[in-house]
């Protein structure tokens, strides 16, 4: 069993999805700083310090869960998730 969005959801939500971990994953967060900070000021987006730090924060803490709890629905034993899905 995989997790849903990024192994069991429709074709174009996995693509967006994996897409996005493995950029952010793939990326050092000082650039995604960099990015937030001073680049959506170029494009218009006016964001004071503290508010570029916490999406930067969200974005790439986001994508590292995302990958954590794909990790463990995956790490679940089949027979584990046999016994939860018996429950009535």
């Amino acid at each position: 069993m995989r997790g849903r969005a990024r192994g069991a959801g429709p074709a174009w939500l996995r693509a967006v999805t994996g897409a996005y971990v493995e950029l952010v994953r793939n990326t050092p967060f000082i650039v995604q700083l960099f990015f937030v900070f001073f680049g959506l000021p170029a494009a218009g987006v006016r964001l004071s310090p503290e508010t570029a730090s916490v999406i930067a924060m969200v974005v790439n803490l986001g994508a590292y869960a995302t990958e954590i709890v794909r990790a463990g629905i995956e790490a679940t034993p089949r027979g584990q998730v046999e016994a939860a899905l018996s429950w009535p």
